[in-house]
């Protein structure tokens, strides 16, 4: 973990000042824009592995491409005339991959996609006797004439790169692409910028035993690029990287965060002079002064061990000075310049600018020396920007955390990052870090799209169109990408609550590699220099604006660190990353108004943005009310359409978006799933589908996305455009491994096909069912009024009132099951009680409450993995958390509700309407609204009579199995001792004997376990029964309303293949 020892170089006995006066030599840097994918020291250590005399005739065979391209004829020959010979020497005869007949087969030429694709090969293991078919890579081969990011004079003028990528979606499990023209070998996994490569030069190069080779060799290798089962070693080489930079990252946040809690306390002991918040304020600029110290001397912007060295100058200095003194000249250098430093135009851009407070503070060398450790790691490989950014946004909330504590007059010794209050500022802020794939793919998909779109009108509008020999093609090529590269360099990206700036870091990644494809294109790369890049991105393209102070200045610094370079100030970022409330703009509401027409003056008096990125903050509407102003929520409720109903805080960010964009744009969030199922979401999908198109709406929640966030994410890009006229829309879910979406296309008329444009069918392949059944459906809210048994406070005041003195029974949703209640069976839990037969004083209601529980009604569990629906024929039962029909009217026989309800068909309807709405769990929400929203046929009430009986029949058997079930546990359990039942024995009637008794933890002796064999086959034949008959009359009810509906035969196979638990 620690580095290597301090470099040769500096005066080692000199004092604190030697390093700003002497010499020192400190290798140039270059942008951290797309570092490889593989890091350094892990592949280095396996190439290392390769002994150089078992590759050495594979590398002399590299040697003959390699003279062929500086001397032969490889540059002018086309690619058809090389290309097999390229794919023999190198994939086949080099790295060891066979071709058909060959079985296991790892090389295929030439292969052909679903869709009539033709990649020039791809990389895989296939043997169709054991069945398998995994596909490891997509290969795209050129010319060694051909640049493979200039745009080929052919249809769609698409880069090799981008060609190659075009293929890989065709085969979704597929994790790398390979991209060649002879001369240069690039290895990608999911996105376009970032990649390994190696050169022909690269792959001859004795330096340091052919590691270059070696390490492409270990990569590539069939026996390691491919796998007959599960991962492949170059993927899980890539996995490794990842965890391991991930693991050092937490291992890293500890020491930061223990670093800056002591320096915080020393502040405000040692300075009480200096205000708390002032304090904070402070303390973070010097921890993060530090930090781009660290991190610069690690790529050559500093001189090596820069931080350890004034450490140790100052302590050994025959000067009195403090540690503290020492780093101050260092912030000093640094911002103004030095040439002993060999940066004497020095950084600059703000975060070391001389600051009269931090200067007179006081802080202990203990305290500096600890914050000093932290560059003991290797920023360059192990803590990337990216990884930075998980820090950074973590240590956001814990300096809110930190500021609430000092407000409270917490002692200083006493401060810490407190983990309840941690979650408060999440619940308050809404602060989520995004994962690096989900960034990259909305970066991808609003930005990268938004350039595609306008390169493709250009290349249309110069008639670029990729006949080749056409003549004037050079020319209006060079054209049309002088006026692209205008509108590149022109783009305005916005992210409108940017945290840790992850979404503007590759924002800028993204735009620095375009400007450097679209200048080698135009041949003009060496008039513009990459500082000319990094300040035109920087301080025209990216804007970014957060509520909180701190994410302001981290993104920057995050911004800062990915685009320093040697001896170039930085970017000064004041102008376009702004703190402020991004959904207030008048100072009468909120202490951070935030006037767009003012803030960002020049943008908005061009019509707005073209891109807006982000991860919305994830704050519910009861945490918004807990949290959040009552001036600032009225402001909102005022100020949105969207704002109907108990909204989310995200909603209103998803209006501000598409307000701030020009007509055209793009909009990418990722936000959780609800808005597009809940009852408050339906203003929002509305105004969507009267302002925007979708593009596409992607789930993100089969894979683990945020680690504490209880959310179900999805990602959803749009456009600000409103034709009238149908389009597509992709909906489907976004493959982590390989970032390929995968989906399904549907009408944009499908939005509007449910009731209040329900979209949660989006998320599931249901709706084509749903639609025949809400075709021939009423809305269930004809049968009678459907409302909550009681509100939020309600349900806490009545509970206060149910005990076991006897009075109304009463049930909530714990204690409803499908047909029937578990009154008495099943405790009645609230409020941290368990009562086993519970009653509710009817005098502690309202009377509007006391009529509904004295009348009958259908009564569901609020939250339930499908619907658990009981019929209160006599108004036997109160309940509170639970939903209900009442005042059924003539024409429903309340059985026939009950029945359908209860039914798989009414489950799959209900499932489509609300996948989007589920909760942690898979938990679906059986609300009012969402009730109201679902469907029901309009019969006759003769035919309506065939399901009383059956429903009737049903609700006793339900009840009798559940008492049966009781019972039995209560006998064993009293018998035998056991206070406690194996949760494999839940459904003990379905079991072998030897199988139920093995299932309990404790031993028994012979005696007991014939007595336990003996009582199980008893009492579980007679549960049995009932369990047989209950399946019997399910699928009677079941197959009823199949017919019902009309149901085809494969429509029946589809519901009857949706999974759930039945008893």
């Amino acid at each position: 973990m620690n580095r290597h020892e301090s470099e040769p170089g500096l005066d080692a006995a000199g004092t604190a000042e030697a390093w700003i006066t002497d010499g020192v030599s400190v290798p140039r840097s270059k942008l951290r824009v797309m570092a490889g994918l593989f890091g350094k020291s892990k592949l280095r250590e396996r190439a290392q592995q390769i002994q150089t005399q078992d590759v050495q005739a594979h590398i002399d065979l590299v040697r003959t491409w390699h003279s062929d391209y500086h001397q032969g004829q490889l540059k002018t020959d086309n690619e058809t005339s090389r290309e097999q010979g390229y794919n023999q020497d190198f994939f086949v005869t080099i790295l060891g991959y066979r071709q058909a007949p060959i079985v296991p087969t790892t090389f295929k030429p030439k292969d052909t996609t679903e869709s009539k694709q033709f990649p020039d090969a791809v990389l895989k293991y296939e043997d169709p006797s054991a069945d398998i078919k995994n596909i490891f890579a997509v290969v795209e081969l050129k010319g060694a004439s051909t640049p493979l990011d200039k745009p080929q004079q052919r249809e769609g003028n698409l880069t090799p790169v981008q060609q190659a990528f075009k293929y890989k979606p065709q085969y979704p499990t597929c994790p790398f692409v390979v991209v060649s023209n002879f001369w240069e070998f690039r290895l990608y996994n999911t996105n376009e910028l970032v990649f390994e490569s190696w050169t022909l030069d690269d792959l001859v190069d004795p330096e340091d035993d052919y590691i270059k080779f070696k390490t492409w060799y270990v990569l590539m290798h069939v026996d390691n690029f491919t796998a007959a089962r599960g991962l492949s070693n170059t993927q899980t080489l890539l996995r490794l990287v990842l965890t391991a930079q991930e693991e050092i990252g937490k291992e890293f946040y500890e020491r930061y965060k223990d670093a800056r809690i002591k320096l915080l306390r020393d502040i405000l002991k040692k300075n009480p002079t200096v205000d708390s918040d002032l304090a904070i304020e402070k303390a973070q600029t010097i921890i993060d002064r530090v930090v781009f110290a660290c991190f610069a001397e690690d790529i050559g912007l500093l001189p090596p061990d820069i931080v350890e060295i004034v450490v140790r100058e100052a302590e050994e200095s025959k000067v009195d000075t403090s540690i503290f003194n020492a780093f101050k000249r260092l912030f000093a250098a640094i911002d103004k310049g030095s040439a002993t430093l060999e940066i004497p135009n020095g950084y600059n851009g703000g975060l070391f600018a001389t600051d009269s407070v931090i200067d007179s503070l006081d802080i202990s060398d203990d305290v500096m020396r600890r914050l000093a450790k932290l560059s003991g790691y290797e920023f360059e490989e192990q803590l990337p920007v990216n990884v930075l950014g998980h820090i950074f946004e973590q240590s956001i909330t814990d300096l809110e955390s930190i500021r609430r504590q000092v407000h409270d007059d917490v002692d200083p010794d006493e401060l810490r990052p407190d983990a309840a209050t941690h979650d408060g500022q999440r619940h308050r802020e809404g602060i989520y870090y995004t994962p690096d794939y989900i960034v990259r793919y909305i970066v991808d998909n609003t930005v990268g799209a938004y350039l595609r779109e306008k390169e493709r009108e250009i290349q249309a509008k110069h008639r670029l169109t990729g006949r080749l020999g056409e003549k004037g093609y050079a020319e209006r090529q060079q054209k049309a990408y002088i006026e692209f590269q205008f509108i590149l360099q022109d783009i305005k990206v916005l992210d409108l609550a940017c945290g840790s700036g992850a979404f503007l870091v590759y924002v800028f990644d993204y735009l620095f590699r375009e400007n450097q494809r679209v200048a080698d294109i135009l041949g003009d790369a060496a008039l513009y220099s990459t500082d000319d890049f990094v300040r035109n991105i920087l301080t025209t393209n990216i804007f970014g604006v957060d509520l909180n102070r701190e994410s302001v200045e981290i993104t920057k610094l995050s911004l800062w660190l990915k685009t320093a370079e040697k001896n170039k100030p930085l970017a000064s970022l004041d102008g376009n990353i702004k703190c402020g409330n991004s959904l207030i703009d008048n100072a009468m509401f909120t202490d951070k108004p935030f006037n767009w027409s003012e803030d960002f003056a020049a943008v908005i008096a061009k019509g707005g943005f073209d891109v807006v990125v982000g991860n919305p903050p994830y704050v519910n509407a009861i945490e918004m009310s807990r949290n959040i102003a009552a001036p600032e929520r009225r402001f909102m409720r005022s100020g949105y359409t969207t704002a109907v109903g108990a909204v989310d805080l995200y909603i209103y960010f998803f209006e501000r978006g598409i307000e701030l964009l020009k007509p055209g744009g793009k909009l990418g969030f990722i936000t959780p799933n609800r808005w597009l199922s809940v009852s408050y979401g339906a203003a929002l999908r509305q105004w969507l589908i009267d302002n925007t198109e979708f593009d596409s709406i992607l789930n993100a929640s089969d894979t683990h996305v945020f680690e504490d966030a209880d959310v179900y994410p999805v990602i959803t890009i749009l456009n600000k455009r409103a034709t009238g006229v149908p389009y597509k829309i992709t909906a489907g879910r976004l493959e982590e491994m390989s970032a390929v979406p995968l989906g399904t296309d549907h009408d944009s008329t499908k939005l509007s096909s449910l009731p209040d444009n329900i979209m949660g069918f989006l998320l599931n392949d249901k709706l084509p069912i749903t639609e025949k059944v809400f075709g021939q459906s009423a809305r269930l809210g004809i049968v009678g009024e459907i409302n909550a048994t009681s509100t939020a406070a309600e349900a806490d005041q009545y509970a206060a009132h149910v005990s076991d003195v006897p009075g109304h029974k009463i049930i909530n949703t714990g204690t409803i099951d499908q047909y029937t209640s578990l009154w008495g069976l099943r405790g009645f839990r609230k409020q941290g009680r368990v009562i086993a037969k519970p009653y509710l004083d009817l005098d502690q209601v309202s009377e509007n409450r006391r009529r509904l529980y004295e009348s009958s009604k259908i009564i569901f569990a609020k939250i339930a993995l499908r619907s658990e629906a009981v019929y209160d024929s006599l108004g036997e039962y109160a309940s509170i958390d639970t939903n209900c029909i009442h005042t059924i009217k003539d024409d429903f026989l309340p059985e026939y509700v009950l029945a359908w309800v209860n039914s798989r068909l009414y489950n799959y309807v209900f499932t489509c309407l609300f996948d989007g709405a589920r909760m942690a769990g898979g938990y679906l929400g059986f609300s009012a609204p969402n009730l109201r929203c679902t469907p029901i046929k309009r019969i006759d009430t003769d035919a309506q009579e065939s399901f009383v009986k059956v429903a009737s029949r049903l609700s006793a058997l339900y009840r009798e199995r559940a008492e049966a079930d009781d019972a039995f546990k209560t006998l064993i359990k009293t018998t035998f001792g056991l206070t406690s039942w194996p949760t494999a024995n839940g459904a003990w009637w379905s079991l072998e004997s030897p199988a139920f008794v093995s299932n309990f933890r404790r031993r028994f002796n012979i005696s007991e376990v014939e007595d336990l064999m003996g009582a199980h086959a008893k009492h579980g034949a007679v549960v049995g029964e009932k369990v047989a008959e209950i399946a019997k009359l399910t699928q009677q009810i079941d197959r009823s309303f199949y017919k019902l509906f009309g149901l085809t035969r494969r429509e029946i196979e589809l519901v009857e293949a949706m999974e759930f638990t039945i008893l």
